[in-house]
């Protein structure tokens, strides 16, 4: 269970905890945002879809954030699908209570803008891994990325849960998941991460990142 901030976790105090199953759709594209929601277990993907069909992955969050507060803040017409990786478990205040509570709280309000720098630069990461790099290296990248940013530590490795497939990796990379399936073949090959049952397992994260992500 996230650590949540005590000034959030006041304001949504007499929100009720509700369930949400896996694959739960939050938003869609064109919807009105009109509901921000704390996000208390399970994770949330935003993500767009190409005109050929293809998803992208914009972000992932995780327990404590609350979303989509930025869409909310811009004004701007939501463009995004925000869809749980796994159930989860959200406390829900409109918009305006939210945003009330962070013109009157700047300190929370700067902390909202650091997580969103962070996030920012973790974006253009993946944007710069996306173009500079060959499959083998934005593969090894983004497991590296998501083994710190999401995973649980294991020794001197992390595990990846099962959300983590196939094709949620293709949708980060916009590689096909024949190219995936190589790379995480190839990664297996040289012992650096095992696989069982949809989770990924990371034996030994700074070995991955001198052998991939260091040359």
């Amino acid at each position: 269970m996230a650590i949540i901030k005590q000034p959030i976790k006041k304001l949504f105090s007499n929100s009720e905890t509700q369930s949400y199953k896996k694959s739960h759709l939050f938003y869609e594209p064109e919807s009105k945002i009109n509901t921000i929601y704390l996000l208390e277990s399970g994770l949330v993907r935003q993500y767009t879809i190409q005109s050929d069909g293809q998803e992208a992955t914009i972000h992932l969050f995780r327990p404590g954030a609350y979303f989509p507060i930025l869409i909310a803040i811009s004004g701007v017409k939501n463009r995004f699908y925000f869809e749980s990786l796994e159930k989860a478990t959200c406390q829900q205040l409109p918009v305006e209570s939210v945003l009330d509570f962070l013109r009157s709280n700047p300190q929370e309000a700067y902390s909202l803008l650091v997580r969103s720098a962070q996030a920012l630069d973790g974006l253009s990461k993946r944007i710069e891994l996306t173009l500079f790099n060959n499959a083998q290296t934005k593969v090894a990248s983004l497991i590296a990325y998501l083994a710190q940013t999401f995973g649980q530590p294991i020794g001197a490795g992390y595990r990846l849960d099962a959300q983590v497939s196939h094709d949620y990796l293709t949708s980060w990379l916009g590689l096909t998941r024949e190219t995936i399936s190589r790379q995480i073949s190839a990664l297996k090959k040289a012992g650096l991460i095992t696989t069982k049952k949809g989770s990924i397992l990371i034996k030994d994260l700074k070995a991955l990142e001198t052998n991939y992500l260091q040359r």
